[in-house]
């Protein structure tokens, strides 16, 4: 009752998602969600559905507009993020 240790952040959710065998779809709304809720935790995980095509897009969007230039670089395809 009341503790949190147990509970897992909302970006860890969504990072499970990710890396799960959940649907596209599910893929791409967990996308939608680190938009706002990623953090540069985030980053290796979208960066790595770049090269799939149904994911690409919705993974750099969500790059796009996080605030970190290692976001910015692994949407531009650089090897340094």
């Amino acid at each position: 009752p009341g503790g949190r240790a147990w509970a897992k952040s909302s970006e860890d959710r969504l990072l499970e998602v990710l890396a799960s065998e959940a649907s596209v779809a599910d893929k791409c709304n967990a996308c939608r969600e680190l938009q706002t809720a990623g953090t540069e935790k985030s980053i290796p995980a979208l960066a790595a559905l770049l090269p799939d095509p149904a994911l690409s897009p919705r993974a750099r969007m969500a790059l796009g507009v996080m605030p970190y230039t290692t976001a910015g670089a692994a949407s531009r395809g650089c090897s340094s993020a």
